[in-house]
């Protein structure tokens, strides 16, 4: 309900036998109607101030009957006694979170409790509404859709490229309208400059590696030949002199230590995206089975390129059998020694 209920009825109680008593000395004539006035007033804010002070949460029902005191005395104190007994022998009110409940009932809010919510989750599943617009196929859209749009997709390529749109790119090439190929061969021809140019800048800082810059510029080096290498606008030669650069990169950003666990994981995603399978094989071999998950499967997918299955299913069965240890983990172990029985049986 609120603080200080018990504080309350009792001052409503002696409110009752209080105005009681005035009425009963205006009717006997011992006070007359303006001394009885003034004190009823003096006793109405005695009484607010005791009851004012106790309620420091709700003070409705303190308002209410003080009103109702003032304006009609013994029968406003009565009735207001009675309601706030009554309302804290009443359960279904006694705490602001019931109360809260209750409001939210009368206005046709009533929250789904945790569990309901997952089974409504799991049975209906998170399927689009129909008002959410779908995501735009740029690949679709570049034969569909109006050739003012066609010139969009081309600029939103040319300024924020991604080696995924390559073949859109490609596909702008070859189009109906002459407009679109004319962008399209303009786009490819700043990009493929622009990677060419920025490969060049980074073997040129690969070299320096070392001499004229710290060891700990590897990481953004390797970042920018990787970029390179998967834009798709560079030639043979080209290719091999970045893959070599990257690798040499990777191995110096990794003998630098201190590395954040995601730049680790992107070292050896690169290496392994330049087949360079060995240098994993050889870096991990000392501590592969104290390292990530994620560094353990380049570890797996180095060996089994480099077709050594003897070490490949060691790898495996030590990597579950410590999982078996953790409940959690367990379906990964037996996923990893399904697949090592199948490279055995290779």
């Amino acid at each position: 309900m609120y603080s200080g209920a018990r504080t309350t009825a009792f001052v409503f109680f002696c409110l009752t036998l209080t105005e009681c008593w005035l009425v009963g000395a205006i009717h006997s004539g011992a006070l007359d109607f303006l001394a009885a006035a003034s004190l009823h007033l003096i006793i109405m804010t005695a009484a607010a101030v005791v009851v004012g002070a106790s309620a420091l949460r709700d003070r409705i029902y303190v308002s209410i009957g003080l009103m109702s005191t003032l304006l009609t005395g013994p029968f406003g104190a009565a009735g207001s006694l009675v309601t706030i007994l009554w309302l804290r022998r009443t359960t279904a009110l006694k705490d602001a979170a019931a109360l809260q409940a209750w409001y939210d009932k009368l206005a046709g809010r009533e929250e789904q409790d945790n569990a309901s919510e997952i089974y409504a989750s799991l049975t209906e599943g998170r399927a689009m509404q129909p008002t959410t617009k779908a995501v735009p196929n740029f690949s679709r859209l570049l034969n569909e859709a109006a050739e003012e749009e066609q010139h969009a997709i081309l600029g939103i390529i040319g300024l924020k490229y991604h080696p995924h749109y390559l073949p859109i790119l490609q596909q702008g090439l070859s189009s109906d309208t002459a407009s679109v190929r004319v962008q399209a061969a303009a786009v490819f021809a700043k990009l493929r400059e622009a990677f060419k140019e920025k490969l060049k800048s980074s073997l040129s800082k690969a070299k320096d590696i070392g001499k004229r810059e710290p060891p700990s510029g590897s990481l953004s080096l390797t970042r920018d030949l990787d970029e390179c290498l998967q834009s798709g606008f560079l030639d043979r030669v080209e290719l091999r002199a970045g893959r070599a650069a990257l690798i040499e990169s990777c191995q110096q950003a990794l003998e630098t230590g201190q590395l954040k666990a995601n730049d680790e994981v992107f070292l050896y995603s690169a290496l392994s995206l330049a087949d360079a399978h060995d240098i994993i094989v050889r870096l991990l071999t000392p501590q592969v089975q104290t390292r990530s998950d994620d560094l353990h499967r380049f570890y797996c997918k180095s060996l089994m390129h480099l077709g050594r299955s003897g070490d490949l299913a060691r790898a495996l069965g030590s990597k579950a059998a410590r999982r078996d240890q953790h409940p959690t983990s367990r379906a990964t172990g037996l996923c990893e020694m399904v697949s090592c029985s199948r490279l055995q049986a290779d």
